[in-house]
């Protein structure tokens, strides 16, 4: 199953690599598209403070995550505690 996009096939299928959690800088593609108007970031309620405090940090990632949709950043928030959405 591959509904989170985290994988993809070369096009005869016999190779396959990641979309998603390179530790390094992977170029894949991907043509530039303007943002909707509203994104949401998914957290867990026990982050707030150091959000509020030092803003949304990528860490140790290349990105921070933002969703198109409430129901999927409360999943991703849900993944460490009780979830907020911002």
């Amino acid at each position: 199953m591959n509904d989170k996009q985290r994988f993809s096939f070369s096009d005869d299928r016999t190779l396959i690599r990641a979309n998603q959690g390179h530790s390094v800088q992977v170029r894949l593609g991907y043509e530039p598209l303007s943002p909707p108007a509203l994104l949401y970031h998914g957290t867990a309620e026990r982050f707030l403070a150091s959000i509020a405090r030092q803003g949304l940090l990528k860490g140790q990632r290349h990105h921070v995550h933002l969703s198109e949709d409430t129901k999927v950043a409360s999943e991703v928030g849900a993944r460490y505690g009780r979830p907020v959405v911002l």
